[in-house]
């Protein structure tokens, strides 16, 4: 669990605050990984910087037929995606904050301004292209996203 002073895990019937500060998201999928108002971190030997600067959303997961965990991350200006150990800059077709990321089929994220978005492998798509589509929901204040 995400909290301003710190990230929080089950043990037992309790919640222990496992460190970090100003935490605005969590991602329990594989190693967990934070995103605070100082940077993202995943846990390790304790939390370790992945990336520098102010992250307001995280996510984990596996794309369905996927072999690996994808993750990714944003600040208020980009969206970054972990590719190994690397994590980098993700060019969307569209502008606005990031304010979700989810996995299911494809990869998926929203903007807080209400643009749902796809990453479409090419074996999905009708034209063979794949790459980020999206489209404009219409539903501006957009604050998470569930896939289900």
């Amino acid at each position: 669990m995400a909290a301003s002073d710190g990230v929080y895990r089950p043990v037992g019937g309790d919640l222990r605050n496992v460190g970090l500060d100003a935490v605005r998201d969590v991602a329990g999928t594989g190693v967990p990984l934070a995103a605070t108002d100082d940077g993202l971190y995943r846990l390790g030997n304790g939390w370790l910087s992945e990336r520098e600067g102010t992250f307001a959303v995280v996510g984990a997961g596996i794309v369905d037929g996927g072999p690996e965990e994808r993750a990714h991350a944003a600040t208020a200006e980009t969206l970054y995606a972990r590719d190994g150990d690397e994590w980098g800059p993700v060019d969307l077709p569209v502008e606005g904050a990031v304010a979700d990321v989810a996995y299911g089929e494809c990869v998926y994220t929203v903007t807080e301004d209400g643009t749902f978005l796809v990453e479409a492998d090419p074996e999905r798509t009708a034209d063979g292209t794949g790459g980020w589509r999206h489209r404009s929901l219409g539903l501006p204040e957009v604050a998470a996203l569930a896939v289900v």
